[in-house]
């Protein structure tokens, strides 16, 4: 049986509800032909709805030809229905979308959402649904590198690497969504076009990567390594925060000749992602990402819609 979701609003009953969604189902093929349909009971229980609901609901279906009830045996999905109304999704599918613009109104208004907050929000998500490809924009170029590396790692999208424009000089925007670290947001905000889709990628955090792996045994070694400055300032007061002493600490700058020497000492190298391949000194990889998990999710979500997934 197909998930049903019903919003007690009041605006839109909760057997029209239930009727709109049992006849997607059928023209999406979640509802076979010929499946059966659970008891009125059963129903009415599983979403703690009133069984005179679930019985008009059932009885409209059938009014309709979508559904027909089998004498002791129950409620199935009727075979000329599906073939016949599939010919006719389209007006369908409108009437529905219509249902659904209404519920999520209702929805709104129920927590308290400005119809101007909710035209925004829905901007967005529109927005993100073309998107075609990310602009990473950064003017350090070590952090550029960095989380590009992570991005490569998570999503497919194209990405396109900027530092950061002149009043949004240069740029091709069309079908992209920027990407800017918070310490820059506001600042590119100002230098781009209104209106320009933007997300704003959250900072890892310890816990995120490395809280399986500290606090390190005590007197070991432990090895920091990157070639973004930024990075093993971060890195040193995070590990020393940890528990372990300044002087086990083995920090070494990847832009240096001969940066590997001494890590293979340590019981590991905490290190950023671009970093993390070229290590090998035989000892673990302790891979510190410098965007947060939460990020990662929303862009692989923002993926997913964009691919039509």
């Amino acid at each position: 049986m197909v998930q049903l979701w019903f919003i007690h609003s009041g605006e839109i009953s909760l057997c029209e509800q239930m009727v709109t969604q049992l006849r997607m189902a059928v023209l999406s093929g979640e509802l076979k032909a010929g499946e059966r349909l659970p008891s009125v009971r059963a129903l009415a229980r599983r979403y703690g709805i009133h069984h005179n609901t679930v019985s008009a609901a059932y009885q409209k279906l059938q009014q309709a030809g979508w559904v027909e009830t089998r004498h002791g045996s129950g409620v199935y999905v009727r075979e000329a229905q599906l073939s016949k109304d599939r010919g006719d999704g389209q007006v369908v599918g409108e009437l529905s979308v219509n249902r659904m613009i209404a519920a999520l109104l209702a929805a709104a208004r129920e927590v308290g959402m400005t119809p101007e907050e909710l035209q925004r929000r829905l901007k967005v998500a529109v927005d993100r649904s073309r998107v075609k490809r990310l602009v990473w924009i950064e003017p350090d170029a070590e952090l550029r590198a960095i989380v590009l590396a992570e991005l490569q790692a998570a999503v497919s999208l194209p990405i396109v690497l900027r530092a950061m424009p002149v009043a949004g000089q240069g740029l091709d925007l069309e079908h992209a969504l920027v990407l800017v670290m918070p310490s820059k947001a506001a600042a590119l905000r100002a230098l781009l076009p209104e209106g320009t889709a933007m997300l704003v990628l959250r900072i890892g955090s310890a816990a995120d990567s490395l809280t399986r792996y500290l606090p390190a045994p005590k007197e070991s070694l432990v090895g920091i390594a990157s070639g973004w400055p930024q990075f093993l300032e971060v890195a040193r007061t995070m590990v020393v925060s940890a528990g372990v002493e300044e002087e086990a600490l083995v920090v070494r700058d990847t832009r240096e000749p001969g940066w590997r020497e001494g890590l293979e000492a340590t019981a590991g190298v905490v290190c950023d992602t671009l970093t993390a391949a070229s290590v090998d000194v035989g000892v673990p990889v302790l891979v510190f990402r410098l965007v947060a998990n939460a990020s990662i999710a929303e862009l692989k979500e923002i993926e997913a819609g964009a691919l039509g997934l």
